[in-house]
């Protein structure tokens, strides 16, 4: 078990790894600590951070949230300025009112209250239950991306909506992507992206991918039932970086992200990059040739860092996650550590433990 000096250490150290991998994409995560009263923290003050690296990635640290508001929290006292609506629960009130944060993992038990999306009520044209494909202009390019209705979709039903990135190579088939769809079933839309060439571009400031983000999802929110504080990022291999990105540039729109195989980027800058705290669930195999282990440990350690978790971790969920204790009162954190599976989107272990993850919210 290691000590918060130990995962310092290991941060600390990720600097010093620079070895690239060929078919990897990087993405970074941050966020904030705040106070544990009056639930999630709407104000969000830049701090320095610290980077890390390994694979072609690098670490970055997060931000301190000093007033608090919406749902959630450890313990009573009124909220502090208005949440961001969608993620936040929107304007503060008196803690006592939110879901107390619970003891093991720092997760606020049970979901939030939805909030639907403007194109609740539209009637959906395309087939629920496959992959449909949809273009639109993003960046002054035209862009491809998969949307997924569950099947029995219902117009004025709000429902979590999945951004599911693909590994390289996996443009064009949302089918190499960690089949979230077999878990979630009748109760998520999926929303795949595409990257534009083999590999998102994830190793550059300004990616149009973000923007890509961006488009896809006002896109999805103008015609599906969109549950606006259920949006969430996952993804597998260059997928899981892209994921990570968006756990830092989107704090304040992705309530949580889920990576398999993934790392963090030498390019965020924690103190300007990124926006809030990030729950998150991440998987990796010991043995993992391509994307090392060292990328997802850092990406863990800085989660731990700017949740505020303890060194402490109780069993989670399916074999063999582990929840870390005392983090902030709903960003919990979950690491599932594999080996011998390599590289692999671990089929066997992914879906079920990021629908089990991602439907606590």
């Amino acid at each position: 078990m290691q000590s918060k000096q130990t995962w310092l250490g290991v941060y600390v150290a990720g600097v010093l790894m620079s070895a690239a991998c060929s078919t990897s994409a990087g993405g970074g995560a941050a966020g904030a600590a705040g106070t544990a009263s009056g639930g999630r923290g709407s104000s969000n003050v830049p701090v320095d951070g610290v980077a890390g690296a390994s694979c072609a990635s690098a670490g970055s640290a997060g931000v301190t949230s000093t007033s608090s508001a919406g749902t959630g929290g450890t313990s009573g006292g009124d909220g502090g300025s208005p949440g961001n609506p969608a993620r936040d629960g929107g304007t503060g009130g008196n803690g006592l009112s939110g879901n107390a944060g619970s003891a093991s993992g720092g997760a606020a038990p049970g979901p939030s209250v939805a909030v639907p999306s403007a194109g609740c009520g539209k009637t959906a044209t395309e087939t629920p239950g496959q992959f449909v494909k949809h273009s639109l202009t993003s960046s002054g390019v035209s862009r491809d991306f998969f949307t997924y209705l569950p099947v029995g979709y219902a117009p004025k039903q709000a429902y979590p909506t999945i951004f599911a990135f693909e590994p390289c190579g996996g443009s064009g088939n949302p089918s190499t992507n960690v089949p979230i769809q077999n878990e979630s079933k009748g109760r998520a839309i999926i929303i795949s992206p595409q990257s534009k060439g083999n590999c998102y571009e994830n190793q550059i400031r300004n990616s149009p991918d973000v923007t890509l983000f961006d488009d896809t999802l006002k896109y999805a929110e103008a015609n599906y039932c969109v549950d606006q504080s259920r949006v969430f990022a996952m993804g597998y291999s260059a997928g899981s970086w892209m994921s990570i990105i968006l756990g830092c540039e989107r704090a304040s729109v992705v309530r949580a992200h889920a990576q398999v195989s993934g790392g963090l980027p030498i390019f965020i800058r924690p103190g300007v990059d990124c926006t809030g705290n990030m729950p998150a669930l991440l998987i990796h195999d010991a043995t993992d040739p391509t994307n090392t282990i060292n990328g997802g440990i850092a990406a863990r350690d800085r989660l731990l860092r700017v949740d505020r978790c303890d060194s402490a971790t109780q069993p989670w969920g399916p074999t063999p996650c582990v929840a870390y204790q005392g983090c902030k009162a709903g960003f919990p954190v979950v690491w599932c550590e594999t080996t011998g599976k390599g590289h692999d989107r671990q089929d066997n272990l992914a879906p079920a433990a990021i629908w089990q993850f991602f439907s606590q919210f």
